[in-house]
């Protein structure tokens, strides 16, 4: 089994998101943007950042391991969210908390990718954000 690191820095972080904004064009590769598409239906913990004046998201099981991509996502059988929650908090000074506003922007978010998605995140659980604006 290959050693899987985690992030370090906000920079790395930041790489991780612009990998799945890429993953998410509507003119790449379609099994990409699904993939993307399911990470983001499917989180519980987000990083919340903007790209102009939208408000994105970003699941923190895809954002805490470095230079992640779907490949290493995919082959990543450990992959779990309590060990890079602590991880992303670190490193942005501040814990994931229930948001009523970032949980409506999230909706609006997931509505511009044309997904409908339900109140609560995988396995019932409300959603969090850490926001990184």
């Amino acid at each position: 089994m290959e050693y899987i690191e985690f992030v370090k820095t906000k920079e790395e972080i930041l790489d991780n998101i612009k990998t799945l904004n890429d993953y998410l064009n509507p003119y790449g590769y379609l099994d990409k943007r699904r993939f993307a598409l399911d990470l983001i239906k499917n989180g519980i913990c987000f990083v919340a950042y903007k790209d102009g004046d939208i408000i994105k998201f970003a699941p923190s099981r895809f954002l805490g391991y470095l230079n992640n991509d779907m490949a290493k996502h995919e082959a990543n059988d450990y992959k779990d969210g309590r060990e890079t929650n602590p991880i992303i908090s670190d490193i942005l000074r501040s814990e994931p908390c229930e948001d009523p506003e970032m949980e409506v922007a999230y909706q609006a978010y997931c509505s511009k990718l044309y997904m409908s998605v339900g109140k609560n995140g995988s396995f019932g659980r409300k959603r969090k954000f850490w926001r990184m604006f």
